[in-house]
């Protein structure tokens, strides 16, 4: 008799599966609004995000998503997630022109250069402390928070 039931089980199981497997890699299965978004980094490249703001961790180099593009969209959302994997993130990209005249006030960070620059609730989640590692490059400060978010 068990076997008549895990023949009807895998029957409805496994289809379902497969319909849900295809809805998220198809972007048919869409967050709930005010759903946290979680970006993960898959570039140990320093590049900032092509499209900040798009939703999408997609940098400037090879659209592939880096640590300085997840924070950059993380920063657009009131609050965010970003997974990195093992590896050495090292932050590269000089300081220069710190102010975005584009942003809003006159003093506004700009993300795309020097610093991380994180403004909203960003939870930063490495695959262990002795294998993901943010490399500052012998900076001082390479992260900025605002103090709404630290």
């Amino acid at each position: 008799m068990p076997a008549p039931r895990r023949r009807t089980l895998r029957r409805r199981v496994i289809p379902a599966v497969a319909m849900l497997a295809a809805a998220v890699t198809s972007g048919l299965l869409v967050l709930p609004a005010g759903a946290a978004p979680v970006f993960t980094v898959d570039d140990t490249t320093d590049a900032p995000d092509a499209a900040p703001g798009d939703g999408r961790c997609a940098s400037t180099h090879e659209q592939r998503c880096t640590l300085r593009a997840a924070i950059m969209e993380a920063g657009t959302a009131p609050v965010a997630s970003i997974k990195l994997p093992a590896g050495t993130f090292q932050l590269s990209i000089p300081g220069g022109a710190e102010v975005d005249p584009a942003a809003t006030g006159a003093n506004a960070p700009n993300a795309g250069v020097g610093d991380l620059d994180i403004s909203t609730s960003v939870e930063i989640d490495g695959a262990d402390p002795a294998k993901t590692v943010i490399d500052g490059m012998t900076a001082c400060a390479r992260s900025t928070c605002t103090p709404a978010a630290c």
